[in-house]
């Protein structure tokens, strides 16, 4: 079986990792830069829970489609923002291919759409914490679990779900996505802005009660936004896992506050900006507003630099 990643950066790294250790074979899409050179010159060097280093080597790794064979498994794990600019999607697949999206935040599977057909899409949400400690070096960050769903009810993702568990990973198929996808997005809105305006790693977050107080804000308007979405949230549940969530990658840093750290655009637009979109008036959410225009302020000075 031959499986794509796109997007080798903190999850794809992982995921690619793990893959490798059984055996699959693995195809690289990368967007030039310092990621995609390292990834070329040296491997992916992946630090494990037990801090041990192993190097791994793809067979095809490029930044453009046309140089990558049609696969049977698609899996894109690049940031929201960055998911229009992936052209041709359709290409990289095999005629019964399935592309998977992990990826944070809402709009993704819509852009997605538009080049294939929902017969050949799946969604899910990775809680693995890892993180990228320089070009080409990822880092395990915590234990978590992949969450699959397909969009069309029709088609068979099991062997999706058996590929990731012979892979080591936590795996359980759901028959409605959307609302798993929601839920990590209330997670996410609580902890990445938050480590992004603190410089906080997870861990620190629930050492401090106003902290606390304000992710249980933003978690309630997040629970709010998705009633109107036609999504039933329950906070307490979410706010319960996000506890445990904090504590497993305690040490590691969230990817909004890599992003912060490293200059570049975070993912605020597809997660705070989302939520903000089911405001009925400026005065609504105004907990997730605050830290949306606090990120954005950084964010935008930081582009200007």
């Amino acid at each position: 079986m031959l499986i794509t990643i796109i997007g080798c950066g903190a999850l794809g790294g992982l995921i690619s990792a793990h893959l490798i250790n059984k055996n699959f074979r693995i195809q690289v899409l990368q967007r030039e830069g310092a990621q995609l050179d390292a990834l070329i010159n040296n491997g992916l060097s992946f630090i494990d829970q037990k801090e041990a280093s192993h190097v791994y080597q793809f067979p095809v790794i490029s930044s453009n489609s046309s140089d990558l064979s049609p696969s049977d498994l698609v899996i894109i794990t690049v940031k929201a923002h960055q998911t229009n600019q992936i052209l041709n999607i359709r290409y990289l697949l095999k005629p019964n291919g399935i592309l998977l999206s992990l990826q944070n935040g809402l709009g993704n599977i819509e852009t997605i759409s538009n080049q294939l057909p929902d017969k050949q899409i799946a969604v899910g949400i990775g809680t693995y914490g890892a993180y990228k400690v320089k070009p080409g070096v990822i880092a395990w960050g915590g234990d978590g679990q992949i969450i699959l769903g397909a969009l069309n009810k029709q088609i068979d993702i099991g062997w999706i779900h058996d590929l990731f568990q012979k892979a080591d990973f936590k795996t359980r198929i759901v028959k409605d996505p959307k609302k798993y996808i929601w839920r990590k997005l209330a997670m996410n809105a609580m902890l990445n802005p938050i480590t992004a305006l603190t410089g906080f790693k997870n861990g620190m977050l629930i050492e401090h009660e106003p902290i606390k107080e304000l992710m249980n804000h933003i978690g309630k308007e997040t629970v709010i936004a998705a009633g109107r979405a036609g999504v039933s949230l329950d906070f307490d549940d979410i706010w319960s896992s996000l506890e445990k969530g904090i504590q497993a990658t305690a040490v590691n840093k969230s990817s909004m506050l890599q992003d912060i750290e490293n200059g570049i655009e975070t993912e605020i637009d597809s997660i705070s900006g989302k939520i903000l979109q089911y405001a009925k008036h400026e005065g609504e959410f105004p907990y997730t507003r605050s830290v949306y225009n606090l990120v954005k302020s950084i964010e935008d000075q930081n582009l200007k630099l």
